[in-house]
């Protein structure tokens, strides 16, 4: 089973850090932590947004954003610059396809990646998930 005892961000605050909401940071030596754990707990596949879809690392599969059957995601902050920060994706594919995305330029709202994550979290929203 997972371990989502800490933090996880509604996915607008990547837009803006909302007032109010409750935030944890994380230290990039913790992202790496966190990747190990999520691997032996099953989250072995990595993910990377090409254009409009997410494509599997690992299989090669590609995925539209009505195709997560579950998200969720973490902010990491560089230990140096609190600037650099990265947000970790962990999803589950409507395949069964259990997996990370890492975002490293995590202080902006408008990559591609946020973009196709935002997305699938308003298929979620909307139960259009297929």
């Amino acid at each position: 089973a997972m371990d989502f005892t800490f933090i996880i961000y509604i996915i607008t605050v990547m837009e803006d850090d909302t007032a109010g909401v409750e935030r944890e940071l994380f230290t990039d030596d913790t992202l790496v932590e966190r990747l190990n754990t999520l691997m032996q707990s099953g989250f072995c596949s990595q993910f990377a947004v090409s254009g409009e879809v997410l494509r599997s690392v690992s299989s090669n599969k590609l995925y539209e954003p009505s195709n997560i059957k579950s998200l969720k995601f973490y902010r990491f902050e560089g230990i140096t610059d609190a600037s650099e920060s990265s947000v970790l994706f962990v999803l589950e594919t409507t395949s069964g396809e259990r997996g990370t995305a890492v975002e490293r330029n995590g202080k902006s709202p408008d990559t591609c990646m946020i973009r196709f994550f935002k997305k699938a979290q308003e298929f979620l929203n909307s139960n259009l998930v297929n």
